[in-house]
């Protein structure tokens, strides 16, 4: 019993995960809006501290993506320290031997059998939990720059519009064209746009389906854990015991 072996370190697997990414996408996306409306944004950024493109758009559709990414390496990695601790209750009964018999032991070796199926259940959800949790910033981001492409081509539409609306009587004309250019353009991003955030919606569900399994598994193991801490409790009761009556007849 005391020459029980780890068969694997999980913590070797729990290191912090790198941030993958460069942190300037709020920039970039700024300057995909073009030099009018990220211009704009710009002076007004500079001039009160406040963003609206950053506070407005992007922030609340990108969010934090490199934390996502972070979570989906993090998820990873506590998928292969759950299978390391499973491998290693799978060990137990082979290194204790015979050391080790009676009702206490086959006890011990049902509860660590059940709690290592369990454990067993666990690394395939982390792995969908890091694969969702990176796709889900792959969609956060798709969303941000398909904001980023409409408030490009809108200012460049309302910059078109106004050269237009410039010249007398011409101009007037035109302005029926323009808004009816508007409008189909409103009408094609309006449906593409909506069925994006659906999707980040309908995704964000599945993550949530996940997770429930994973804290379902986790609940079973910590009742089992229970059940095992007060029947180790019960075996040093007993032991102690017997080591009061062993010194009482001596």
């Amino acid at each position: 019993m005391t020459n029980l072996t780890p068969t694997d370190n999980p913590s070797s697997y729990l290191t912090s995960p790198a941030n993958p990414g460069s942190g300037m996408f709020i920039w970039q996306l700024r300057m995909q809006c073009g030099v009018v409306i990220g211009g704009v944004d710009g002076v007004i950024s500079a001039i009160t501290g406040f963003s609206p493109l950053e506070e407005w758009v992007f922030k609340p559709l990108a969010g934090d993506w490199n934390a996502l990414d972070r979570g989906a390496v993090a998820w990873s990695s506590a998928g292969r320290a759950v299978q390391a601790v499973a491998n290693n209750i799978d060990a137990l009964p082979g290194q204790i031997g015979d050391a080790w018999s009676g009702a206490a032991f086959t006890s011990f070796a049902n509860a660590q059998a059940t709690i290592a199926s369990n454990l067993k259940e666990l690394p395939g959800s982390c792995d969908a939990m890091s694969e969702m949790t990176s796709t889900l910033a792959d969609l956060a981001r798709t969303i941000a720059e398909f904001v980023a492409m409409i408030i490009k081509a809108l200012s460049h539409w309302a910059m078109k519009m106004l050269a237009s609306a410039a010249v007398p009587i011409a101009g007037q004309v035109a302005m029926g064209g323009w808004i009816a250019e508007l409008g189909a353009k409103i009408a094609t991003w309006v449906p593409k746009l909506t069925g994006m955030i659906n999707a980040f919606v309908s995704f964000v569900s599945k993550i949530s389906a996940v997770v429930a399994k994973i804290s379902g598994v986790i609940l079973k193991i910590d009742k089992i854990l229970a059940t095992l801490v007060k029947a180790v409790k019960l075996i040093d009761k007993a032991a102690q015991q017997t080591t009061a009556s062993s010194a009482a007849v001596t």
